[in-house]
């Protein structure tokens, strides 16, 4: 982390608290773990790092399932989830949609399909990258 406060690099903080979170939660230090997992998503997330925040979201999302918190979890993995259909290997496409958090607990509660802020794949029924 001291080399990332050097060059400014935020991405590097974010991914710094990322795996400081993992290794806290291995340890079985689960308050610092969850704190790291914030810390590293409120950067991510100042960035628009799709699919950095989708790592980190799908973990925190594991996170919580692990600690019976599903409540907590749910949103988290299915925004994790709705970036990971998104079809990355097609530039046009890019960048891909942000997903939000509240959209994702909010899908949950009433049934709603999940919201992001782009439009919805083609319907070419294209799923492999060569497609």
């Amino acid at each position: 982390m001291a080399i990332s406060e050097r060059r400014g690099d935020q991405a590097g903080f974010a991914d710094s608290y990322h795996r400081l979170s993992r290794i806290a939660e291995l340890r079985g230090e689960y308050g610092p773990a969850e704190e790291h997992y914030r810390r590293a998503l409120a950067i991510k997330e100042r960035l628009g790092d799709q699919a950095s925040l989708a790592t980190t979201r799908g973990q925190l999302g594991a996170f919580y399932t692990e600690r019976g918190r599903s409540d907590q979890a749910v949103p988290y993995t299915l925004a994790a989830l709705a970036f990971s259909h998104w079809p990355r290997w097609r530039p046009s496409l890019r960048p891909a949609p942000p997903v939000s958090i509240s959209a994702c607990a909010g899908s949950v509660s009433n049934g709603a399909p999940l919201a992001t802020t782009a439009s919805p794949r083609s319907s070419s029924g294209t799923s492999s990258p060569g497609g």
